[in-house]
């Protein structure tokens, strides 16, 4: 009985993490994970751009603090220096790891994608953000492996729910001092 009950346990807390849009989305690169968006109600980031949903708009600010650089000169996001960029290309690269990056792309009125590129290969996971009437949805494109046939290898896309703001949010008995954002999930 005591197996079943963590199997169960278990199950629950897998399907509720991946159920959940809001917050940071990270793939793994090597032994390294990369952080590729990260979505709170209608703003996404990615690399050192935030993208935010405004009416029938996407506005972009570059949020970086060009003092603050990484070992390799790169600026380092600091979502307390935003500067409105709307003249940014959609496509451009926002984030540099190596010889890889993330790409931002626009691939329709409401929705971006957001890839790391990888060697020019796509085999690893990226998402579709979607604006929607309740707030920006997540997808995950899955990358699916066929083994018996490579070149019928695919992506699947899983939408992991909506990240919505007017929902109420999940109620805690912990109390913290300070006022914090409320933000609930929606499937």
């Amino acid at each position: 009985m005591n197996k079943i009950l963590l199997v169960l346990a278990s199950l629950s807390f897998s399907v509720q993490t991946f159920a959940n849009p809001c917050g940071e989305k990270s793939i793994d690169v090597g032994d390294k994970k990369v952080k590729l968006v990260q979505v709170q109600d209608n703003e996404m980031v990615a690399g050192i751009y935030k993208f935010v949903r405004k009416g029938q708009v996407w506005n972009i600010y570059r949020c970086a603090d060009d003092i603050k650089k990484d070992k390799n000169g790169t600026p380092l996001l600091n979502l307390d220096k935003c500067v409105i960029k709307n003249d940014w290309a959609f496509g451009n690269l926002v984030s540099k790891f190596g010889t890889s990056g993330i790409t931002v792309r626009k691939t329709s009125d409401t929705q971006l994608e957001v890839k790391l590129n990888v060697a020019d290969t796509e085999s690893l996971d990226y998402y579709d953000v979607k604006a929607t009437e309740k707030g920006l949805e997540l997808l995950e494109n899955q990358y699916k492996y066929n083994k018996v046939q490579p070149s019928q290898s695919r992506h699947e896309k899983v939408s992991l729910g909506v990240c919505d703001s007017s929902a109420p949010a999940p109620t805690s008995k912990k109390s913290s001092g300070s006022p914090a954002k409320k933000v609930g999930i929606t499937n």
